[in-house]
């Protein structure tokens, strides 16, 4: 759940994932109705998508770098935004696609050594 502007939500997003170790490019909030963000960073792109009357907000995590970082970059956004429960069983649902990155990004060789 989710109870904060999507204002907020966008600069909590950029500094999560500044803290977590990404490089944000730009974020682009829907300046219309206020319900979707998306920050792109070197390392991929976040999409929040809110529902202000659910109390929610849903993220899509694209990583075509930093794979290693999923799984704490999910907890901590979660936690960022403010759910009071965290990550618990049946609170949040995910799933993953692999691929091997994107060539030429600026972890690619590290990305490489550790999915291969």
């Amino acid at each position: 759940e989710c109870a904060l502007p999507m204002e907020d939500v966008e600069s909590v997003l950029i500094q999560t994932l500044e803290g977590m170790g990404f490089t944000s490019i730009i974020s682009n909030g829907n300046a219309a109705d206020k319900s979707d963000v998306v920050v792109v960073m070197s390392e991929g792109y976040v999409v929040a998508r809110r529902w202000p009357e659910h109390n929610y907000v849903g993220l899509d995590v694209h990583l075509w770098g930093r794979f290693e970082k999923l799984e704490d970059t999910r907890a901590a956004l979660v936690t960022a935004l403010g759910s009071g429960n965290g990550i618990k069983k049946g609170s949040v649902s995910s799933y993953r696609v692999v691929v091997s990155g994107m060539h030429g990004s600026a972890s690619w060789d590290e990305d490489k050594k550790l999915t291969g």
